[in-house]
Order: structure tokens, then sequence, then C-alpha cells
């Protein structure tokens, strides 16, 4: 009786928990529904707009390049199987007619295929190289498929064949529009380092562009350096393309405007070409990233003789590497310590530097641009303040009128200029020319053409200047840090009465000797 009670009281208990989870599983099913046809519709309007925004490509792909497969060989179904065999030379003429007669499928012979095997271009020059006159088809035993017959035959002739149309065409030469991937300019990029004295008399000396010369006749004694870039890529590649053109056969012609390239030769030249220019259009399309930093660190100890670099790396922070430190007198009586570093990082590093650098004196950021250029192309950064001054003036009389007075002016800029110029080498590599300038208008003295009143004044600027054009190796992503271009500032105060010597009266003579240092920091990163 007891179990009978229990059996009772759980087949109700069975029925509420099945009545509790029905709803549950009704709520699920609904969901699932909903996510079917909410990825149903997702679905549907991807193939609707499938013409628009997928591609099918046909064919193998291997590591994201297609590999080309020749679609004009013969189809299965015309590739029929034939025995040939020369028991007598035949011409080639005679040849597609019987390929024509036995297997159905029309060979057509080109203008330039029948003037190959004749010896003999359209404008009766004899080719290089080619067939005898009349050339025939000697030995050729074959037995097998169509294709295979045709290799042969175009191989021993020096020709090639495709299938196009429903016919084959045995032909010489080809042509192929090629795309350079260059924009049409011409790059001229000059750095001039010039030293000495030009009294400005007397002829100046041409033709030299690195060399020195000391003539009393002439007035002068200079020294010159000039280092000279002038390029022109799209017609360095066009000279590239016409020296591996067939002698007296092949001939191309380039459109600048339209970056393409379109050349006639043989199918195997062209190939060749194909590669070269695929080649050119990677390196030339190579994106780098330029990151400069120029600082400026003012040393207050007269007794500090530049950056101690060894401190400043020392802790192993950087990773850096010394390249090179060189010492030299600057020309106005200053040290010029000139030192190259390559740190392993980039400007992550940089907020490193600085802090250590303001250990040793103040600190300050005078310009941090990026500029991005491609691979061989040079690309200038200026920060520079334009000055205006009076260069020229001319009087000028006219009877009866008067004298009038012309005034020229002039404008010299000084600042920080620098030209960058990348080359990318493989395993992201680079050599980077650099050539700065950074110069500081010191002052613009009056010049007078009497001691007179009223003689006339011109300005004349004094400039000082410090460029050099230097060369480097780097990885993508390491920093040149370049240091020296040191300039000195030294003030006196003297206070007193009579001699400022003289402590007991109240002389006193303070004295100050600051020197200023650019620190240049470049960063290139190679963008794939």
């Amino acid at each position: 009786m007891h179990n009978k009670k229990i059996a009772t009281f759980m087949i109700p208990s069975i029925f509420l928990l099945a009545g509790c989870a029905f709803p549950q599983a009704k709520k699920n099913e609904k969901q699932i529904d909903l996510d079917y046809r909410h990825s149903k519709n997702i679905t549907q309007a991807l193939q609707n707009r499938s013409a628009d925004n997928l591609h099918i490509h046909e064919g193998p792909w291997v590591s994201g390049s297609p590999v080309l497969m020749n679609k004009n060989r013969i189809p299965t179904n015309k590739n029929c199987a034939i025995t040939f065999a020369t028991g007598t030379p035949v011409t080639l003429n005679e040849f597609s007619k019987t390929v024509t007669r036995l297997c159905g499928v029309p060979v057509r012979i080109t203008l330039d295929a029948e003037q190959k095997t004749n010896g003999m271009l359209g404008d009766s020059r004899k080719v290089p190289g080619s067939a005898a006159p009349d050339e025939r088809l000697v030995d050729i035993r074959w037995q097998g498929k169509l294709d295979g017959l045709l290799d042969t035959v175009a191989s021993s002739m020096g020709l090639s064949w495709k299938y196009s149309g429903g016919e084959v065409n045995l032909y010489y030469l080809e042509s192929r529009t090629f795309n350079i991937f260059a924009i049409p300019s011409t790059t001229d990029m000059r750095s001039v380092v010039q030293s000495g004295i030009d009294a400005g008399i007397g002829s100046s000396q041409e033709g030299s562009t690195s060399g020195s010369s000391d003539s009393s006749d002439s007035g002068q004694s200079s020294q010159t350096t000039s280092v000279n870039l002038k390029s022109d890529m799209v017609n360095d590649i066009q000279n590239s393309v016409q020296s591996m053109l067939t002698q007296n056969v092949g001939r191309l012609s380039i459109s600048p405007s339209t970056g393409t390239l379109t050349v006639t030769d043989t199918p195997e030249v062209l190939d060749r070409i194909q590669r070269y220019i695929d080649g050119e259009n990677r390196a030339i399309t190579k994106q780098v990233l330029l990151n400069v930093k120029v600082l400026s660190v003012t040393l207050d100890d007269s007794s500090q003789f530049g950056i101690d670099w060894n401190l400043i790396y020392g802790g192993g922070k950087f990773g850096a590497s010394l390249l090179g430190n060189t010492a030299e007198s600057g020309a106005s009586g200053g040290n010029a310590n000139i030192s190259a570093s390559i740190l392993n990082g980039n400007f992550a590093n940089s907020k490193f530097i600085m802090d250590a650098l303001a250990q040793q004196g103040k600190v300050y950021v005078m310009t941090s641009p990026s500029v991005t250029t491609l691979n061989m192309q040079p690309v200038p950064v200026q920060v520079a303040t334009q000055t205006s001054y009076l260069a020229r003036v001319e009087s000028n009389s006219t009877a009866n009128v008067g004298t009038s007075v012309t005034l020229t002016p002039g404008s010299v800029t000084s600042g920080f200029n620098m030209n960058l110029l990348p080359f990318v080498m493989p395993d992201e590599q680079l050599l980077l020319q650099y050539s700065i300038n950074i110069s500081e208008l010191k002052s613009l003295k009056e010049v007078k053409s009497s001691d007179a009143d009223d003689g006339n004044k011109i300005q004349v600027p004094e400039v000082e200047n410090r460029i050099f054009s230097q060369k480097v190796k780097l990885r993508s992503g390491q920093t040149l840090v370049l240091s020296g271009f040191e300039q000195n500032a030294k003030q006196a105060k003297r206070n007193g009465f009579g001699s400022a010597f003289n402590w007991l009266l109240g002389g006193g003579v303070n004295t100050s000797d600051k020197r200023s240092i650019i620190v240049i920091m470049i960063s290139p990163v190679v963008m794939e």
C-alpha cells in the first residue's frame, strides 16, 4: 500500500516536469529557425553580389600566386593520333596541308613564320641565325598525338604554335604589353660642400665635381665636393629591355604617360622580359617610412667636451652598435665630434635616449617629421625660415628726368634641410643615403658704397652651415643616431668701479661657456 502511494505521487510529478520542459524546447526550436533564416538570407545576398565582389580564378595557386597554365593547347577531342614521317624533305606549307587532311584541324602559318623559314624579314634583311632559304622538314618521324608532333616540328624550325579559334597557328614573333609601375619623372638630386675664399674676380674653374684650387691670379682659393644623382626610371627600364631584344628582329614601343611597354619578339624573349619587369615592379613599389627626429642638446659645463655616448649606451637598454667616431676641428674653433651608431629598435627607444641625454644637458626637439617614399625615390625634408634682405641697389640717371633708384631684394633660407634616398635590399635590409644641411643666419651686415651719408647701402647675410652627405646600411626598424655639429656660445659679464678685476671695489667677471650639439635620429621601416 505504501509503494502504491509513492507510485501515485511520482506519476503526476513526471508529467509536471515534462510540461515545464516543453515550452523551453519550443523556444529553442524557434531560435534555431530564426538563426537558420538569418544565415540563409546572408548567403543569398552574397550569391546575388558575387558578380560584383567575388572573382573566380580558375587553375591552381601556389603560395598565393597563380600557376600559369597553357590554355592554347589542342582540346582533347581535337588532339587526334597521327603518324608522320618525312621520306623526302617537305616544306612547312606541305606539312600544314598534311596535318589538316589527316586530323581535320586547320594549320595556319603566319607571315613572320614564313619569312623566318625563308631567312628573310619583310624589309629583305637577313635574320641572324635563321634557317636557310626554303628550309624543309627532314628526318621527322612521329607517332602519337598531334600536339607532340607540333612541338617537334616547331622546335626544329625555331617557331612556336598555339591553338586558337579552332585552328593551329604556327608563328615566329608575338606582341605583348607590359605594365611599368613607375610614375614618369626625372630625379635630379645634388649635394654640394664648398669652402674657401672667393674674391669675386677672375673666371671660375669648371669641369670638376670634386677638387681644390688655389690661385693668386684669380684671387680665390676654394674646395668643392658635390654628389649628383640623376635618374629616369622609365627610361632605364626601356634601355634594359632594348638590350634583351633579338637583334634586327625584336622591337618595342613605350608609352610613359600610361606606363606601358609593348614588345614584339619571340615568346622566349617575351617571357624573359616578363620576369625582368615583374622583378623591377616589385622592387620599385616597395614603400619605405622614414621617421626623423632632430634634437638639440645644450651642455652648460665648460669642462664637458661632448656627449658621453658610452654612458648612454652602457646600460645595454638599446642594443647599440657603434659604427664610427671621428673628431675634427670646426671652422669656428669649436669641436665637431661626429659619431654614428645604430640601435636595434625603432623610435620606441627614443624616449629612453632623450631621458639619458637630459642627464647631460638640456634637450629640446627641433623637428620630428615622418615621410613616406618608394624604393630608390629621394624625398626632401625641410624645416627652415626664409629671410628677405636688400641684395642690390642700382641708380640710373636719365637726361631731363633725373635719377631713379632700383632696389633688388634677396632671400636666404636657414634651418634644417635633409634629402633621404632609400635602396631596399633582400631580407628587409636597405642602403640609406642622406644629405643634411643645418644652417643658421648669424647676421645681416650693412655695406655702404661710400663713407658719405648718402651712399647706397646693401645687406650681406652671414650664414653658418653644417653640411654632410653619407651612406649607411641598415635593417628595417633600426635607428641611426648621428651626433655632432657643435656650436659654442661664450658669454662674459663684468662689473665694478674702475677695473673689473679689482674685487675690493666690487669688481667681478662672470663667464659662461655653452655648447649646443645636434643629435639626429633616422629610423626607416620597409612597408609591405
